[in-house]
């Protein structure tokens, strides 16, 4: 058909337009909008002006001048100086009761002005350690209580509802920050993406961290720590808000002298710290500063998630006769005494691995042998065991012989894996026996 025919057949009916009620963005559009005029903004000075205006206040209080000689603009932007620099201008004798007393002075439209201003910065510097601050806050307080300009009392009222000038204010943003996450918690508080990254939001994700990791001492609380992993991944802010180290003490150290269930806490703890900090196993470079007992919590959950993977893919490639150590390895496992296992997998399990919850980097690759053998290498105290699927012996070791493998390595060839020194206990007989025996007798360990 034509364009002319097109044309002369057409009908307004026959346009069909799936209109929206509103604009697709709309929405969207109005709750930034919202938030970004609900918010307290304020731009600072530029460093060199910072510094100058630090210079021009110090110089007028070492030389006993009244802050009164100096000009309003310099006093009115004072507050961005009281914590900047080596000496705290806040922190030096009677320098804010000279400032409280001109800022009594004005009239209340620049007084509120002043007051927000302060407001803003002891947000964003949070000096807690600073002789000044809990008289500081005290005072700012009491004038913003005192003001009646809308958006002053918007502070005040932000103030009261989430203790932000008194001491269990970072407590409550920690809990607001780990149910409603750090936009919601940041806003309500008429915080600006400034604010995002001042040191109160710091200090309170420091307190989230320590709530959570108490939280975590109890099973009814997998709902914070989904609501936390949720967070991390998907806003990268949260991630630069919480320090690598910090986390992972957070998340494993109420674990060092127990054992969650895999449902609750172990398995998603395991698995996130995996995702986001690799297998510190394997790499450490993620798991730098973390406690050492954190790490040895972490290397206690992976050595049960290695053997129960391993134990699953050996039921496909494996005899049934594999059922036996299957079992009498599990025995140790239970006893919490293996202090590392890896697993190493021949050509036909590598296929079967697939099919488990093992990441790639989390096995090795065996070859020189059968396609269906594999390897666990695991240690015990000082007792190294290499333990063959199939026909494969059982080789127990000291860790210092010279012959004995290293763990964590990507690919191990058979000869490698049947060092010539130690012991070795075909699967046959009663073999349970005389391999506990040989433990006990190196180790103490039955």
């Amino acid at each position: 058909m034509s364009l002319r025919d097109c044309l002369r057949y057409w009908r307004p009916e026959s346009l069909t337009l799936a209109m929206p009620p509103q604009p697709a963005k709309l929405p969207a559009l109005c709750q930034v909008l919202a938030q970004s005029v609900g918010t307290v903004q304020r731009v600072a000075p530029s460093p060199l002006s910072l510094q100058e205006l630090y210079d021009s206040i110090w110089d007028c209080h070492l030389q006993g001048r009244p802050l009164t000689s100096l000009p309003i603009r310099t006093l009115k932007q004072a507050p961005w100086v009281f914590y900047y620099g080596e000496q705290n201008l806040a922190d030096a004798a009677n320098f804010l009761v000279q400032y409280f007393q001109w800022l009594e002075s004005l009239s209340p439209l620049r007084q509120g002005r002043v007051l927000i201003l302060l407001w803003y910065v002891l947000m964003q510097k949070y000096p807690m350690r600073s002789p000044s601050f809990a008289w500081l806050c005290h005072r700012v307080d009491s004038a913003l209580a005192a003001s009646t300009r809308i958006k002053v009392q918007n502070v005040y009222k932000a103030c009261q509802d989430y203790a932000l000038l008194s001491a269990d204010g970072p407590d409550l943003f920690a809990s607001d920050l780990l149910t409603q996450g750090l936009r919601e918690a940041c806003v309500r508080r008429l915080f600006s993406e400034e604010l995002f990254a001042s040191q109160f939001v710091s200090h309170g994700a420091e307190c989230a961290q320590s709530l959570l990791s108490r939280a975590l001492a109890s099973p009814d609380n997998i709902v914070l720590l989904q609501n936390f992993i949720a967070q991390y991944e998907r806003e990268e802010s949260v991630r630069h808000l919480f320090p690598k180290s910090s986390t992972i003490n957070a998340l494993l150290l109420p674990f060092v002298n127990k054992t969650p269930t895999e449902e609750i806490y172990k398995g998603p703890i395991r698995d996130f710290l995996l995702r986001h900090f690799k297998d510190p196993r394997v790499d450490n470079r993620l798991w730098h500063g973390a406690a050492t007992a954190a790490l040895a919590v972490m290397e206690r959950w992976l050595v049960a998630a290695q053997l129960q993977d391993f134990f699953s893919i050996l039921r496909d490639t494996a005899e049934p006769a594999w059922q036996e150590r299957q079992r009498f390895w599990s025995r140790y496992l239970s006893l919490g005494v293996i202090r590392k296992a890896w697993v190493i997998l021949g050509k036909e399990a590598r296929v079967a691995a697939k099919q488990t919850t093992l990441p790639r980097n989390s096995f090795a690759d065996l070859t020189g042998a059968m396609a269906n053998q594999s390897v666990l290498l695991m240690q015990i105290d000082s007792l190294i065991i290499i333990e063959w699927s199939h026909s494969g012996a059982c080789r127990l070791c000291d860790e210092n012989d010279e012959s004995v493998p290293d763990f964590y390595l990507d690919g191990y060839s058979g000869p490698e894996l049947r060092p010539p020194s130690g012991m070795a206990v075909r699967h046959t007989g009663n073999w349970q026996l005389n391999i506990t025996q040989y433990i006990y007798q190196q180790t103490g360990i039955r």
